[in-house]
């Protein structure tokens, strides 16, 4: 196992594909760091990350050393970011239809 350091506005799901190539890395970030799908990360937290995932296919591992050889890191929350959110209605979203927040 190594050790990483969450960075500001990452989630699990972040962390997750930046470390394992997937979102499905995420039950493996819970289950190692006694966390639950709805704790919240903080910037700093240090959290545990499996050497070897054999689940993961070999697309999985190109898209972590992907993203690892640019200095990528997903970061889903970032603060300031303006974002638009689609119009909903009935349970359907429609095309076009967005609203600033």
């Amino acid at each position: 196992m190594k050790t990483i350091k969450v960075k500001s506005g990452q989630s699990t799901e972040d962390i997750a594909l930046q470390e394992y190539g997937a979102i499905e890395g995420v039950i493996y970030l819970l289950m190692d760091n006694n966390l639950s799908p709805s704790d919240s990360l903080y910037p700093g937290q240090e959290l545990q990350i499996r050497d070897e995932v054999p689940e993961l296919t070999e697309s999985n591992r190109k898209i972590q050393s992907y993203l690892s050889s640019r200095g990528v890191s997903p970061n889903s929350g970032s603060a300031g970011v303006k974002t638009k959110v689609a119009y909903v209605t009935d349970g359907y979203v429609l095309d076009g239809y967005v609203k600033e927040e």
